[in-house]
């Protein structure tokens, strides 16, 4: 009898420390994400953005560009279609203008659209009156 209590005491122990464990493992992972990804602005459609990619980071479809700006999920509206993050290289530029959810790449002097879904800035200001 004492033997089964202490092998379900030791069950018990290991099943809370493998609880513990993933616990202290999710906050650190965030803690790093929040520290290495949280520090870059948000591109917005309320003002002209023009911007030569120096640097390209990407992390489950967002892109983060020359260590400042976050890009929201994009992407192009010919078939295939293809995904910003897919396309986009080093030494592209890119263009997006106020109030307009057409984001566009210059590569070897052409030009390539995708669709920037970004919250507008109507919707941006109304929402900080909430």
């Amino acid at each position: 009898m004492l033997k089964k209590d202490l092998q379900k005491i030791k069950s018990k122990n290991l099943i809370l420390k493998i609880i513990l464990f993933l616990i202290v493992s999710i906050i650190i992972i965030n803690i790093y994400l929040k520290n290495e990804y949280g520090n870059y602005l948000i591109l917005d459609r309320c003002s002209v953005h023009k911007l030569k990619i120096k640097k390209i980071k990407k992390y489950k479809g967002i892109l983060f560009i020359n260590d400042s700006l976050r890009l929201a999920t994009s992407y192009n509206n010919i078939k295939p279609i293809l995904m910003l993050g897919d396309f986009i290289k080093v030494g592209d530029s890119l263009l997006l203008k106020p109030s307009n959810d057409t984001l566009i790449v210059f590569r070897n002097k052409e030009k390539h659209w995708f669709i920037y879904y970004a919250k507008d800035c109507n919707f941006a200001a109304s929402e900080k009156n909430l």
